[in-house]
């Protein structure tokens, strides 16, 4: 688990997932942006582990689902 300090929580306002923490996707709307929504919804429902968190230039991560995987922001998650 790594350890962040305050200054990082309120500069992103948000508290970052972990590696092998466990996820699912949070399918954007259609009408928002068509390409992300195709691309995450082959993901919705099922349930993912973080492999890899890449904090800049924006928090993302590298997900796995059965085999396959996902690069997605911190918005578009949320624990199983």
């Amino acid at each position: 688990m790594r350890q962040i300090s305050i200054f990082e929580v309120m500069e992103h306002q948000l508290i970052p997932f972990d590696c092998n923490d466990l996820v699912r996707i949070e399918v954007p709307e259609l009408n928002n942006n068509a390409e992300d929504h195709y691309y995450l919804e082959s993901f919705s429902n099922k349930m993912g582990v973080i492999k890899k968190v890449v904090e800049k230039p924006s928090l993302q991560y590298h997900v796995d689902f059965d085999g396959k995987e996902a690069i997605v922001y911190h918005s578009e998650l949320k624990y199983w």
